[in-house]
């Protein structure tokens, strides 16, 4: 059985505009900042992994997660 296509290439679209503001502009967003994004990214998983040791230090106290699983 063949696997589905996708309807549009990656290389498909070019530009793009909604309602008269260009969304895509040869191929790349002009309305999400990249680098941004990834850092807000970044900040987040660093905040999340933050949290997530202090609660498993919280319930688990000195032992390891692999010892509180046994």
């Amino acid at each position: 059985m063949d696997s589905p296509k996708p309807a549009l290439a990656q290389t498909s679209l070019n530009d793009v505009w909604v309602q008269g503001k260009q969304l895509v502009e040869s191929g790349d967003l002009t309305t999400v900042d990249i680098s941004e994004v990834s850092q807000r990214a970044q900040a987040a998983t660093e905040e999340l992994f933050e949290r997530r040791g202090a609660f498993l230090r919280e319930t688990l106290g000195t032992r390891s997660v692999l010892e509180a699983s046994n």
